[in-house]
């Protein structure tokens, strides 16, 4: 289901892609879910995600790291999509939100600017 897939989305002219692979991502550790390394490009991993949850992780994670190309950071707030940690088992219920403070910022366009 999820073999090696690129998935592109477009913001604002700009191309983002979305990496799904089924393993840890190297160098940075078995807990590392996801990993945005450059404004257009999210890197999300499987590896050890339950298997009963995994559409709705892997949906939940892969909408976090596109937050963060879209230059939302990350949040202290429970109920957010943008969360800290980034854990699975935080979108095992299948419920994807973000609080009004980063829905506010898309809407606004005012997402503060990365690199």
């Amino acid at each position: 289901m999820l073999n090696e897939l690129k998935k592109h989305f477009t913001y604002n002219s700009k191309e983002i892609t979305l990496v799904i692979l089924p393993h840890y991502i190297l160098g940075f550790g078995e807990d590392l879910m996801g990993l945005t390394p450059e404004r257009n490009l999210s890197i999300v991993s499987t590896y050890g995600m339950k298997k009963q949850y995994l559409p709705e992780a892997c949906v939940g994670i892969s909408l976090h790291e596109i937050g963060h190309n879209l230059g939302l950071g990350h949040c202290g707030n429970q109920g957010c999509l943008m969360k800290a940690p980034c854990k699975p088992k935080n979108f095992y219920n299948g419920v994807y939100r973000l609080c009004e403070e980063h829905r506010k910022q898309l809407v606004s366009s005012d997402v503060p600017q990365k690199r």
